[in-house]
């Protein structure tokens, strides 16, 4: 829907609540998007420049949005159930349908890049064009629970909280 394609950060209604999204370059009615999903600790806010430089570079519209829980997107129930990214796949194919995008890409960064992967394998939507997925996570490597161990002391006791709460509007 073109009245959603909107360069400021705006929010849009789903089935669970409201996320924050923006979107960068032409709308997908012109041609392809390409949606952007952030890492464990990332929003919106967080790709920075990324998704302005995107949508130069390659002429696509870039869409890029927070999960619930993250940034200014309605917050969730914790903890999170174990199969919280095939959930966060089935609301990645709400927001596609939202927006009525056709053509996409799916650019997705470690836990963005495992919803990415499964939205693909749920789906049979013949617009997915290519899967473009940054250190995704598709079984438990010891690297990446000592990373996640590191990662919980930091926000618990090394100001990590205080760093990110600028990005988010809720713990």
């Amino acid at each position: 829907m073109d009245e959603l394609w909107r360069s400021d950060v705006s929010r849009v209604d789903l089935a669970q609540g409201s996320v924050e999204y923006r979107c960068w370059g032409p709308s997908p009615h012109a041609g392809p998007a390409i949606v952007l999903l952030h890492e464990g600790l990332g929003c919106l806010a967080l790709w920075r420049d990324v998704p302005d430089r995107l949508a130069e570079i390659t002429g696509c519209g870039v869409l890029a949005y927070s999960r619930y829980g993250y940034g200014d997107s309605d917050t969730i129930k914790l903890p999170r159930p174990l199969d919280y990214m095939t959930r966060e796949a089935r609301v990645l194919a709400e927001l596609i349908e939202r927006f009525g995008l056709n053509d996409h890409y799916l650019l997705g960064h470690s836990d963005g890049g495992s919803i990415a992967a499964l939205y693909a394998a749920q789906t049979n939507r013949p617009g997915l064009k290519k899967l473009i997925l940054l250190a995704p996570h598709f079984f438990v490597e010891p690297c990446c629970v000592s990373a996640i161990t590191t990662a919980r002391e930091a926000f618990e006791a090394e100001g990590l909280r205080e760093r990110l709460a600028r990005y988010h509007s809720h713990e």
